[in-house]
């Protein structure tokens, strides 16, 4: 009964541990956050709790979130640029731990902001823009 209790309590630990360690970035900001398995496309979109997820879009229900999210994260610029689609800019946090290498610079947060509409991705916004 005793190992029982032990394995238990160390399968515990390790779901506590794993938790904060694959927990989204983005998590906790008010909008619709939608995490992927790969960059592919919508086809990629998981629902539900996953351990497993290669990046994460939110669209943002309150457009003065961007700001608090870049300095949460204490994000600095990498580029920008605009086009018909609106306007895109590129960040780098050693607070994400997932990235991509855009013209040979490391990105891990992507603002999309299109009308009234402000997407913010990680590591990038998969799917468009």
């Amino acid at each position: 009964m005793r190992n029982k209790l032990i394995y238990l309590f160390l399968i515990l630990c390790f779901l506590m541990l794993t938790s904060f360690y694959f927990r989204p970035e983005l998590l906790g900001y008010d909008g619709d956050l939608t995490l992927y398995s790969n960059s592919y496309s919508s086809l990629a979109k998981r629902s539900g709790f996953t351990f497993y997820y290669t990046g994460e879009t939110l669209t943002l229900k309150n457009q003065n979130d961007v700001n608090k999210i870049v300095n949460d994260l204490k994000a600095k610029p990498v580029f920008c640029y605009s086009s018909t689609n609106g306007e895109s800019k590129y960040y780098y946090s050693d607070k994400i731990r997932i990235y991509k290498i855009i013209d040979g610079k490391k990105v891990n947060l992507h603002i999309h902001v299109e009308n009234n509409k402000t997407t913010v991705g990680s590591p990038i916004i998969y799917g468009s823009y």
